[in-house]
């Protein structure tokens, strides 16, 4: 048929170095399920993901494999091993699918250690990605961000309203993510780049945001996880 499918890439690839943990942070509970299943669960919830990939550490995948059993997590179809870095991830997770994508189905590459985003984030970003080929979720700084090249002396504070927090998921069309991949690993010495949205850039290609939210946090310090562990109560998870 040629009706054009959504695909989730939930990325827990992380080693978890700055959680202080044994356990990579996407594997500890929050409110009693672990951080990775409530990510799932978010594209798992949304009638508009048609499958899932995951991406993990192979030393976790029967792991990940007991949870999606457990948790009924019918739409994760699709595994990748987690690269060296961020972006061998997404490019495994991406290869992972590629053989069922058509060039304009829809990819969200999503952190599996945001757990809090909602369905209006994965709505928009799939409606954005259809319309413009690539998105970005970001949430307005209400801080004020200060440049310092050096980490010891202020250089500058740029205006507040030109700058936001990159978020995910960011989303595209296969086409275009496939290609922006190819192109970097193309590259003569391309500098190392930490998101995927970066790489379609590099092309000169637009790149439309999504409003994020305050509570789609990444968990990456024991902060955080006290963070997360007050909003996982108020967004009742242990549903």
């Amino acid at each position: 048929s040629c009706m054009l499918l959504n695909y989730a890439l939930i990325l827990a690839g992380g080693s978890g170095t700055r959680m202080n943990q044994a356990t990579p942070k996407q594997y500890l509970p929050l409110e009693g399920v672990p951080i990775v299943v409530h990510s799932l669960r978010a594209f798992q919830a949304c009638d508009d993901v048609d499958a899932i990939c995951l991406a993990c550490a192979p030393a976790y995948l029967s792991l990940v494999q007991g949870y999606i059993r457990e948790y009924g997590l019918s739409k994760v179809k699709y595994f990748a091993s987690a690269g060296a870095d961020r972006r061998l991830t997404s490019q495994n997770a991406l290869l992972a699918v590629s053989s069922d994508c058509k060039p304009e189905d829809i990819l969200l590459i999503h952190d599996a250690v945001r757990p809090f985003v909602t369905q209006r984030i994965i709505e928009e970003n799939i409606q954005a990605a259809r319309q413009y080929g690539a998105v970005y979720t970001a949430f307005p700084t209400q801080d004020t961000i200060v440049q310092s090249p050096d980490g010891r002396c202020l250089s500058g504070i740029p205006p507040r309203e030109t700058l936001f927090l990159g978020q995910t998921p960011q989303s595209f069309r296969f086409s275009v993510i496939d290609h922006a991949h190819k192109a970097y690993e193309a590259a003569q010495d391309p500098p190392p780049v930490t998101d995927d949205c970066t790489l379609v850039l590099r092309l000169g290609q637009p790149v439309h945001l999504v409003l994020g939210s305050k509570s789609n946090i990444k968990i990456t310090t024991p902060e955080d996880w006290e963070i997360a562990q007050l909003l996982a109560k108020k967004f009742s998870f242990a549903k």
